[in-house]
C-alpha cells in the first residue's frame, strides 16, 4: 500500500515536472508545495496563497549549481537582483493601465519572489493555430504594449553605426569576408555588393539609431495567450532596458507588415515628437537578409541548387531596396530625428 502511494507520489511529480518545462504558467495544480528543479538554474512552484485571492508562481533559486558558473552564494544574490530589476520594470509598465494586455504583480520577501498567476497558453505553442482575426487581436495587443513600453523613458538618439539585430554578424567586414570566399558562379559579384549593400543600409536606418526602452525579452515563452479570458499576459521583465527601434520592431515572431502599420498610428504622449516611422520595405531587406545569410553565406555547400533562387531574390529585391531608400528619407527629414550622442546622455 505505502509502495502504491509512493508510485502515485512520483507520478504526481513526473506530471507537475513536465508542465513546468514546458511553460510553468499553465501549470493549474493547487497542491500546497511542488518543487521542481528546472536547468535554467531556479525552482519554480505553484501553490494557494492566503493573502491572495488565486493561483501564485513562486520563483526559488535552484540549490543546485544549474547552468551558472558561479558559486552557489553569488548566484542566489545574482539571482534575486534580477528579480527585484523585474518587479520594478513590470510595476512600471502596469501604472500605465492599459486594459489590452497584463502584467502580473511580483511580491518579493526573505529571498522568494511570488507571481501573480498569468493564465494561457504560450505564444509558441497556440498562435499558429489562430483564426486570422484572432492573431490580428494579438498583435494589435503587443503593438499597444511594445508602445506603451517606450513611452516609459524619452526616446534617445545614437548616432554610431550599430550592427543589425538579430543577424549573427558582428559586422560588415565579417559580412564582407564571408561574401569573398563564395564562388561567383552561384552569387555573382553585383549580387555580392547587394547584399553588403542591404546590410549596410539596414545598420544606419533611422530605426537602428533610435533608442527606445523595451521589454528586450519578447520571446514566445514569455508571452501568454488566455483566449477564453481574451487576455495576453507578458512576464519575465529582468532584461528590459534602452535598445534599438529596429530591435524592437523586428520580432521574428511579429513578422508582419499589418502589425507596424498599427504600431506606426498609435498615440505618442512622452515622447511626442517621435514616431515609430515603420517602412514595410526595410521588412522585406530584413527577411532578404536572414535568407541571405542562412542560405547563401553560412550553408554554402548549397549554392549550387538555390544559384537561380538567390539570383531571381536579388533581381526582385533590387526595387525594394530603391523604394525602401527613398520612404526612409522621407520619414527622417518629416520626423526631423536630431541624432544625439549617448555620451550627451551619459552625463544626465
Amino acid at each position: 500500500m505505502a509502495s502504491d502511494k509512493k508510485s502515485e507520489k512520483i507520478k504526481l511529480m513526473m506530471g507537475v515536472m513536465t508542465m513546468v518545462t514546458r511553460s510553468f504558467q499553465i501549470i493549474t495544480s493547487n497542491d500546497d508545495v511542488q518543487q521542481v528543479d528546472l536547468p535554467s538554474g531556479h525552482a519554480t512552484v505553484v501553490r494557494k496563497m492566503e493573502t491572495l485571492t488565486g493561483d501564485v508562481v513562486v520563483k526559488e533559486v535552484n540549490e543546485k549549481t544549474g547552468k551558472f558558473n558561479v558559486a552557489e552564494a553569488e548566484r542566489k544574490v545574482w539571482w534575486l537582483d534580477a528579480q527585484k530589476k523585474a518587479k520594478a520594470n513590470s510595476e512600471k509598465i502596469r501604472k500605465r493601465g492599459n486594459p489590452v494586455y497584463f502584467v502580473p504583480k511580483t511580491y518579493i520577501s526573505y529571498g522568494k519572489v511570488r507571481e501573480e498567476f498569468v493564465s494561457g497558453n504560450r505564444w509558441r505553442d497556440v498562435f499558429k493555430g489562430l483564426s486570422e482575426q484572432d492573431k490580428m487581436w494579438a498583435l494589435k495587443v503587443m503593438a499597444e504594449f511594445i508602445n506603451d513600453m517606450s513611452e516609459l523613458y524619452p526616446v534617445k538618439y545614437d548616432d554610431k553605426v550599430r550592427s543589425v539585430p538579430f543577424i549573427p554578424i558582428k559586422g560588415p567586414e565579417a559580412l564582407a569576408k564571408g561574401l569573398e570566399a563564395l564562388d561567383e558562379k552561384y552569387v555573382s559579384k553585383e549580387d555580392k555588393q547587394l547584399i553588403q549593400d542591404i546590410y549596410e543600409y539596414l545598420s544606419q536606418v533611422p530605426e537602428n539609431k533610435v533608442l527606445v526602452w523595451g521589454h528586450n525579452d519578447l520571446h514566445p515563452d514569455n508571452i501568454i495567450i488566455d483566449l477564453e479570458k481574451r487576455q495576453i499576459g507578458i512576464i519575465d521583465f529582468e532584461l528590459a532596458g534602452y535598445a534599438s527601434a529596429f530591435d524592437s520592431m523586428y520580432w521574428g515572431m511579429m513578422d508582419s507588415s499589418d502589425f507596424w502599420d498599427y504600431v506606426n498610428k498609435l498615440p505618442r504622449s512622452k515622447n511626442p515628437d517621435y514616431q515609430w516611422g515603420f517602412v514595410p520595405e526595410h521588412l522585406e531587406l530584413f527577411r532578404f537578409l536572414r535568407w541571405g545569410w542562412c542560405e547563401i553565406v553560412r550553408d554554402k555547400k548549397s549554392l549550387e541548387s538555390i544559384s537561380e533562387n538567390i539570383k531571381a531574390a536579388c533581381k526582385n529585391i533590387r526595387y525594394v531596396f530603391a523604394r525602401a531608400k527613398i520612404k526612409s528619407n522621407t520619414i527622417a527629414e518629416k520626423q526631423k530625428m536630431p541624432l544625439v550622442p549617448m555620451s550627451h546622455y551619459e552625463k544626465d
